[in-house]
């Protein structure tokens, strides 16, 4: 037999003659194959192990220094991974018993030991060892692996008492955890029994969620898995469980869900803008021309005032529907923010009423961002007034500015966010607040909390809306009786210089009427058209009536060397404006033409390839106020 397979044992003997005895059966047994050294006591055999490290010992419990099971114990302490069998003069079950139990892994009776007993000793003492060891490898493996699982994972016994935890466990629930029962940790009022046991008696998981104290005292939403652990004659013996923290998860599904509601409304808002936009327009129209009518008595004109009043106030409403859905035209330009709070200061103190403190703090250094001054003027607005009917009996509002940088962690906590500088507006008031269920309704558009009458639930809404459209976030925070905090994130500017875009400034005021000029006017909506041809025949217009984007192209065809100006709805059947114009500025380059629509302008650009440049006309459009006759004059003004 080569000398690899030979095997290295340590025999630990103070007995010479017990020594001899065991050299002999082991060479007999097995000649060649077993290296055998001898130790006659403990610090011998300490000394051997510091040098050498044998495949198995062979150790005798009574030594000048050490006896009993104590040996089995300092031997095993000094070669932890090396297989003992133990040499005893006792023939006691019960004592062998102990010294397997102190790290022996079989024993032999002196003055029974026969070669064939030593042999089959060294093999049983050996496989055991490697088990063992395996055993011990796998149990490590598993213990690193449920530290390194991020979920929780528990076990609760019979009496709903957690006997067993890992690493997320114990991190989530506390060092303390073990011997505390499932009861302990419940927000609600529920049952340790509705987490720890499935309601079900077989073997499936079951899972549920409920809302429980970290070891910090802050409540947490937990999903479960659990089943119940039974014993081999299927008695219930406890539940295993694994748990997630799904409380920033279930946050980020309801800001998507509401995001996607607003979304929702914001669409629609844009999509009803068209055709109310056209009914505004015809009853405005209709309207001033009967108010410049001659010979009208007062009763007729005040009734007339009444509609055109009640006409602008849909307007209104079409507006701030837009401002919500974010599809409302701004005029963005580089603007001071602390400057538009000292603008708006003023007309808060009037709004408000004296019985409400106002304080305002502005930041020491400048906030320069790109914005609509006018809107960011509505949003604060919006906010004194919604501040004011929160405190009929009067209290504070606050206002005020400052720098913040919005990092990865604000990102991670609130789900939403681009890490950068930004101009944060906080608006402040000390009023009745609004509970959890109502807080989150508050951007809803027509979501309100007064009575009928006082109000159109829109001035949130137009918030929301507008400071989306200035690529910016607003987030509220509300208690009962404890009132509320609005944030408002609005980027700072980078740089210097940005300017603002081109806008067509107002027509002169002299002129609006007009000196015989034709228009070919194309809209498919026959109530605009006809208004509108009324509206310019009283100015001094000569007008040519198209149906739709063909009929215009016709009817440009029949007439054109009289027509000055091509006045088209954008979105028309058959060609819309755009496709009718650019047919006919084929035909006659550097033909004028003014567009007008009722549509949101995002959807509008969406629908039509337009450049900002483009003359464009917004319905509802009004007469006393100079929309469509500007517009026309200008134009008509405008070099060929």
């Amino acid at each position: 037999m080569s000398k690899t397979s030979e095997c290295h044992i340590l025999l630990v003997e103070d007995e010479p003659g017990d020594a001899a005895l065991i050299r002999h059966l082991l060479t007999e047994a097995a000649p060649k194959r077993y290296i055998l050294e001898v130790a006659d006591s403990l610090a011998a055999t300490k000394s051997y192990l510091d040098r050498l490290t044998p495949e198995l010992i062979l150790l005798d419990l009574t030594l000048p220094d050490s006896s009993g099971l104590e040996t089995v114990r300092a031997v095993q302490a000094l070669a932890p991974a090396v297989p003992i069998v133990v040499l005893t003069g006792h023939a006691d079950d019960e004592f062998a018993l102990n010294a397997l139990e102190a790290g022996a892994q079989d024993y032999l009776v002196k003055g029974r030991v026969t070669g064939d007993d030593l042999l089959r000793a060294i093999r049983h003492a050996r496989v055991r060892a490697q088990l063992e060891a395996r055993l011990v490898a796998s149990q490590q493996r598993q213990r690193a692996l449920l530290a390194a699982v991020p979920d929780i994972i528990v076990e609760v016994d019979t009496e709903k008492t957690y006997t067993w935890a890992n690493a997320a466990g114990f991190a989530f629930f506390g060092d303390d955890l073990l011997g505390r029962t499932a009861a302990d940790f419940f927000v609600e009022r529920q049952t340790a029994f509705e987490i720890a046991y499935p309601p079900q008696p077989g073997d499936e998981v079951v899972y549920s969620e409920s809302r429980q104290r970290r070891r910090d005292g802050k409540a947490r939403l937990l999903a479960w898995w659990s089943r119940m652990l039974k014993d081999d004659q299927g008695r219930v013996t406890g539940t295993l469980s694994t748990a997630r923290d799904i409380t920033e998860q279930r946050k980020l599904e309801e800001q998507l869900r509401q995001a996607q509601k607003m979304e929702s409304v914001g669409t629609l808002a844009g999509g009803i803008a068209h055709d109310f936009n056209n009914i505004l327009t015809a009853v405005i129209g209709y309207c001033q021309i009967s108010q410049l009518t001659p010979g009208i008595d007062e009763v007729m004109r005040g009734n007339l005032e009444q509609i055109m009043a009640a006409a602008k106030r849909g307007a209104h409403l079409t507006k701030g529907l837009l401002l919500f859905s974010r599809k409302q035209s701004s005029e963005r330009k580089p603007v001071e923010l602390n400057e538009i709070v000292v603008q708006v200061e003023k007309f808060l103190k009037r709004m408000i009423g004296e019985d409400i403190d106002l304080r305002v703090e502005r930041s020491q250094g400048e906030l320069p961002v790109l914005a609509d001054a006018h809107q960011i003027e509505q949003v604060l607005l919006n906010l004194a007034t919604n501040a004011r009917d929160a405190m009929p009996g009067g209290g504070s509002f606050s206002l005020a500015t400052s720098r913040i940088e919005l990092d990865e962690a604000f990102i991670a906590d609130h789900g939403y966010g681009k890490p950068g500088a930004y101009a944060l507006l906080s608006v402040s008031d000390s009023g009745q607040g609004m509970d959890a269920e109502t807080s989150l309704r508050v951007f809803e558009p027509f979501f309100t909390t007064k009575g009928v009458g006082q109000g159109t639930g829109l001035g949130l809404a137009v918030a929301y809306g507008i400071v989306q459209q200035h690529e910016g976030y607003i987030q509220m925070y509300s208690e009962p009786g404890k009132g509320t905090t609005f944030r408002i994130y609005l980027p700072l500017l980078a740089s210097e210089g940005q300017g603002t875009e081109g806008t067509v400034g107002p027509a002169g005021q002299a002129c609006l009427g007009g000196a015989g000029e034709t228009i070919l006017v194309a809209e498919d909506d026959a109530t605009i058209r006809r208004m509108t041809r009324a509206v310019l025949e009283k100015f001094g217009y000569r007008v040519i009536e198209a149906v739709d984007g063909e009929d215009a192209v016709a009817k440009f065809k029949a007439h054109r060397e009289e027509i000055d100006l091509l006045l088209f709805d954008l979105i028309m059947p058959r060609l819309n404006g755009k496709e009718a114009y650019d047919a006919i500025a084929a035909l006659a380059p550097g033909t004028r033409c003014l567009f007008a629509s009722g549509y949101a302008p995002d959807l509008l650009r969406q629908k039509v390839a337009l450049d900002r440049q483009t003359p464009l006309l917004y319905k509802p459009m009004s007469i006393n106020d100079n929309d469509l006759l500007a517009k026309v004059r200008q134009v008509l003004n405008r070099d060929g």
